[in-house]
């Protein structure tokens, strides 16, 4: 219970799920390159800047309620929790910014590429950051702090 509670209400609980959020959209990335030739299939994504709001959201609501609350993320029709807590998401279909091909598809590999590039990027460094805070908490209990 100590150790969940720890874990559940410092920053650790903030990079556990933008982490996931990562995770979630750079599938979403793969997907849209996997079927570039697709005839008909259109790009989709997830709402960065909408999960970045709730996130901030919940975060200042918790350092409202103080430091031992746990972080609260609302569900919206973009974002929600199954049972098991692993975050589930909406894909949006992109808009047609680029050239509408022949085939009905409205691929732009570049902006792709680019936008898994960044997303690899946060996802690199939150990951990052818990393995540092996580190394922390190991040397705390092992009493080399």
């Amino acid at each position: 219970m100590i150790f969940e509670n720890t874990i559940s209400r410092g920053s650790i609980a903030v990079m556990e799920k933008m982490t996931a959020f990562t995770e979630e959209r750079h599938k979403v990335l793969a997907n849209n390159i996997a079927n570039i030739d697709v005839v008909g299939y259109k790009m989709q994504d997830i709402a960065a800047d909408k999960f970045a709001n709730v996130l901030y959201s919940a975060a200042q609501t918790r350092k409202t309620r103080g430091t031992s609350a746990s972080l609260q993320l609302k569900h919206n029709r973009n974002f929600s929790y199954n049972t098991r807590g692993h975050l589930q998401v909406k894909r949006i279909e992109m808009k047609n910014e680029n050239i509408l091909f022949h085939d009905n598809n409205n691929r732009f590999i570049e902006k792709e590429f680019v936008k898994m590039s960044k997303n690899s990027g946060k996802h690199r460094m939150v990951t990052e950051m818990l393995r540092q805070q996580y190394g922390l908490l190991q040397a705390a209990i092992s009493g080399r702090v």
